[in-house]
């Protein structure tokens, strides 16, 4: 990784680490009462009610599998490419998870199935935007992985071996935002109710919002930059 982690990546990681935590704990904590900002709880979930002959609820699980799933791929089409880089279009991509979140605002108190599926759809989408950072698998929707990586650097600092600063850093970024995005939606939301989603819908559009300006600004600034020899 760089020698130092630039300080967009670590502010856009902890924002987005931010949204998902509130996301997450929010369908825990809400009539959903299942996670969804990553598919493992879903899964085990899923082939339990497959063994207890629960089929309907079997299926609904499925739908939110797939729906995290469609959600990367639509992340997948939108940016074509892992390597996250200044240029690419995450601001659309954001600007997007934000309509979707706030569909699923909209339609808790009617369905909070369509909340569902429009979140898990939403937290894939996110999930998908950016999956590594040289050379570090950066994930923004659950800890598993990088509490993972913080326990091979912590190995490697007890071992006397050379540890990647930057790396922790980030994934500590990560981490603390998870932790308070869940902590803020668990606190608020028995005062608050659904409308602590608007933290993750402020969070994905604002950023988008700003990322996307900027990257028009950028490509405005390259196409008017002269190149030597050009007249």
């Amino acid at each position: 990784m760089n020698s130092k982690l630039p300080a967009w990546v670590g502010l856009g990681a902890f924002m987005l680490s931010l949204a998902a935590g509130c996301m997450n704990a929010f369908t825990l904590v809400s009539l959903i009462a299942l996670p969804v900002t990553h598919s493992t709880g879903t899964t085990s979930a899923f082939s339990i009610a497959l063994a207890h002959g629960d089929f309907s609820q079997a299926l609904y699980l499925l739908g939110l599998i797939i729906a995290f799933v469609l959600g990367a791929v639509s992340s997948g089409l939108l940016i074509r490419d892992y390597h996250l880089k200044l240029g690419r279009r995450y601001g659309i991509a954001l600007m997007s998870e934000a309509v979707l979140v706030t569909l699923a605002f909209v339609s808790y108190q009617d369905d909070p199935m369509v909340t569902h599926f429009l979140l898990a759809f939403a937290a894939g989408l996110q999930n998908a935007m950016a999956t590594t950072y040289s050379g570090a698998v950066v994930r923004t929707t659950h800890v598993t992985g990088i509490l993972t990586d913080l326990g091979i650097q912590a190995a490697r600092a007890i071992t006397g071996q050379r540890v990647d600063r930057p790396r922790i850093f980030l994934f500590i970024w990560i981490f603390v935002g998870f932790v308070t995005g869940s902590f803020f939606a668990a606190f608020f939301f028995p005062i608050l109710g659904a409308l602590v989603l608007l933290l993750v819908i402020l969070l994905s559009g604002g950023t988008g919002l700003a990322y996307y300006v900027y990257r028009i600004l950028a490509m405005r600034k390259q196409s008017l930059t002269v190149k030597p020899g050009s007249q």
